[in-house]
């Protein structure tokens, strides 16, 4: 669907995750098109799994976490799967994705603290199948643009 995509399915993405409160009429308006065109085009875009929803996006320094610190995490023999499913659910753990390379899992999660840090990092060494973990941190604000993926 992607190579499908033309400038006004981009437009109302780029637009909507600027700000997913943007009315219809303004996308419209802006695209040079009808509001039951840039409907149409959103309903098809739900359909098709390419718009999931909307949601806030959170800066995570404003809430107190001081730093992102993305884990690569080496698992003995087995059930990547299941290892996955526990990590993810550590709170804190933002995302979580098993990979190829020198790591078998990588996870990003976010800490208030080095105290904070190295709760989440015992809870990771304690499950089971871990075997390794190497950590990068990041100290300052991370974000995710559309257009790198859209275009």
């Amino acid at each position: 669907m992607a190579g499908d995509m033309d400038e006004i399915d981009h437009g109302i993405i780029m637009r909507l995750e600027n700000d997913a409160r943007t009315p219809f009429s303004a996308i419209a308006k802006e695209l040079g098109t009808s509001v039951d065109t840039i409907r149409n085009r959103f309903r098809k875009l739900q359909r098709l799994g390419i718009v999931r929803g909307s949601t806030a996006v959170i800066r995570p320094e404003k809430l107190g976490y001081e730093v992102i610190v993305f884990f690569g995490v080496t698992v003995r023999l087995g059930s990547h799967e299941e290892l996955l499913d526990k990590i993810i659910k550590i709170p804190s753990i933002l995302v979580a994705t098993q990979t190829v390379g020198p790591h078998d899992v990588m996870a990003i999660g976010a800490a208030k603290s080095f105290a904070h840090l190295d709760r989440i990092v015992q809870a990771i060494r304690s499950l089971p199948q871990v075997s390794g973990i190497d950590m990068t941190f990041s100290m300052g604000p991370m974000e995710l643009h559309s257009q790198y993926f859209l275009f």
